[in-house]
């Protein structure tokens, strides 16, 4: 073990030859004159006014490598799950429906809607604070990124993070529709709720020994003890392939 701060991390890169510029010597002396007084607690700091003179150029980049045309006038992730919405339908239906799909994420903050050139959402985002991921449940550390993660899975969502042009202390969350192997969904039968219907769907396909990827599986009725049932069939080779959904209500 040694004290000598030499062999401590590096930056991890290094500004190549040619853009050791005379620019480059007036940033690095800009930004040593602004570090090196003794700020007064809650002035800006260097990371805060860097971001400041940056952060609509990182916006840009970002909205450019994710192909993003513009953003939605509220940020609801249920339009990135149900690409059937067209609206934010949180204020249209009694905040007491259970089926009713989440207008946020868990931990949301500073969060936005983006959409395509087609003006179809495409990703959601938010730049949560670090101390905002962290939660205590019955006095024991508990990192809300499980909460985050877990929620992304249930309704079929790619979890990922990129840097945050909004705070330096700050992580951006992104979301985007998770790439699904399983075919097309059957129409949704009446008096069911359609994000109800395809959870069903998927756990018949989870219990099958081979999900039908790639195949249009048809919707049958059974009736076992005076009882239906929604059954998907689907032919495999020189079988016929059937698996239970739901009860028909």
């Amino acid at each position: 073990m040694t004290d000598r701060k030499d062999s401590w991390p590096t930056s991890g890169y290094s500004i190549d030859p040619h853009n050791e510029s005379k620019e480059f010597e007036m940033l690095k002396e800009a930004v040593e004159n602004f570090i090196e007084p003794e700020l007064p607690e809650g002035a800006t700091s260097i990371e805060r006014a860097l971001a400041r003179i940056l952060w609509e150029d990182r916006r840009d980049r970002f909205a450019e490598a994710h192909g993003l045309d513009g953003v939605a006038d509220k940020a609801c992730i249920a339009r990135l799950i149900d690409d059937d919405l067209d609206e934010c339908p949180h204020g249209h239906a009694s905040s007491h429906d259970s089926r009713m799909l989440h207008h946020k994420p868990p931990a949301a903050d500073h969060s936005t809607l983006w959409l395509d050139d087609n003006n179809d959402p495409a990703l959601y985002s938010m730049h949560v604070y670090s101390t905002d991921l962290d939660a205590h449940l019955e006095d024991k550390p508990h990192s809300r990124w499980f909460d985050i993660v877990g929620w992304a899975r249930e309704n079929r969502l790619d979890v990922q993070t990129r840097n945050s042009w909004y705070n330096p202390s700050t992580t951006q969350i992104i979301f985007q529709p998770m790439d699904d192997p399983v075919p097309e969904y059957p129409d949704t039968p009446e008096l069911w709720h359609k994000q109800e219907w395809q959870e069903k769907v998927r756990a018949a396909y989870e219990k099958a020994d081979d999900p039908p990827v790639g195949v249009s599986p048809n919707l049958t009725t059974k009736t076992i003890n005076d009882r239906d049932y929604h059954y998907l069939q689907w032919r495999d080779g020189d079988s016929v392939v059937s698996q239970y959904v739901a009860p028909v209500i």
